[in-house]
């Protein structure tokens, strides 16, 4: 099986919210603290939307990063076709164990 590295890629999507929301608050915060201060709008406007791309950026770049974490973390036998038909296999053993057994007690509908 493959090694985990310290980052764990379910929890992905729980840090992109957290910089995004974060970046709103900051670009909000720094929006409002400016306005306060007498800026213009027209001043203020383009350093919230500077801080919510960046955001915006780091947050992809979180998300493909997990991405590539659950992909190299995928056991190899998700991937093989080996697998299928050895489920295959297992499903018919338990089948024809179940059909040499019928008198061995409740059985489930199939």
């Amino acid at each position: 099986m493959t090694q985990r590295s310290g980052w764990r890629p379910e929890h992905t999507f729980t840090t992109v919210m957290l910089v995004l929301i974060g970046a709103f608050l900051v670009a909000a915060a720094v929006v409002v603290v400016r306005m306060i201060g007498g800026a213009p709008i027209d001043q203020v406007a383009p350093a919230g939307l500077l801080i919510v791309a960046a955001g915006v950026v780091v947050a992809l770049g979180i998300g493909a990063y997990g991405r590539r974490l659950r992909r190299s973390q995928r056991p190899e036998w998700l991937e093989t076709q080996a697998w299928q038909s050895g489920l295959r296999e297992k499903l018919e053993q338990d089948r024809k164990q179940r059909e040499e057994g019928k008198g061995e007690g409740p059985r489930l509908k199939q």
